[in-house]
């Protein structure tokens, strides 16, 4: 669903502004699939909790369940919290730099780490279809590893794609003179 500041925010912006709105869109989902997973998370912890508290009757292989529902959500929210700039950065430096010439450091810094992250995540791959090949398991609940895996590779996919659309709309404001906020797109789902 667009809210009336993304529609605003992409009239002002034109076919750019879309496609921000399109992925800040697309990263919201990730969010709210990451958010169920962890919920969910939660939900077997309590109930584990009261089980084996009050019943005496824990449920089997729920820690291997708990450890794979979280390296679920957290690599789900990887994406959303890039492109909302929901880490911690350290500007002393950019903080005295004109709007133009931080754009200029942001393009080559997110240039250079979207091009790691590619390199990372094609590993990444690679390992997954080792580890199917190998058919080896976890030790509780003999979940096939590569699907562990593949969780955090999905992860480190979304990060990519994240990566790669700041890095090509921090070079359109470069070239453009433009500036948005990633941190105001993050409050675009507020309202």
């Amino acid at each position: 669903m667009t809210t009336i500041k993304e529609k605003a925010v992409a009239s002002d912006m034109g076919v750019a502004g879309k496609r921000i709105s399109a992925m800040t869109r697309f990263c919201n989902l990730f969010r709210e699939i990451s958010m169920w997973v962890l919920f969910i998370d939660v939900i077997v912890i309590v109930v584990n909790i009261i089980l084996r508290r009050i019943f005496n009757a824990p449920i089997f292989g729920v820690t291997e369940v708990i450890r794979y529902l979280m390296l679920f959500g957290a690599s789900f929210a990887l994406l959303e919290n890039e492109w909302v700039d929901g880490n911690v950065n350290m500007l002393i430096l950019l903080d005295k730099m004109s709007q133009k010439m931080r754009a200029v450091v942001f393009s080559i810094t997110n240039l250079v780490i979207s091009v790691g992250m590619i390199f990372i995540s094609v590993l990444l791959v690679q390992q997954v279809v080792r580890r199917y090949g190998e058919h080896t398991t976890s030790y509780e609940l003999n979940i096939p590893v590569w699907l562990i895996e593949l969780a955090l590779t999905v992860g480190c996919w979304l990060l990519t794609v994240g990566l790669v659309g700041k890095t090509i709309i921090w070079f359109w404001m470069v070239i453009t003179g433009s500036h948005i906020s990633f941190r105001e797109l993050g409050s675009l789902r507020d309202e």
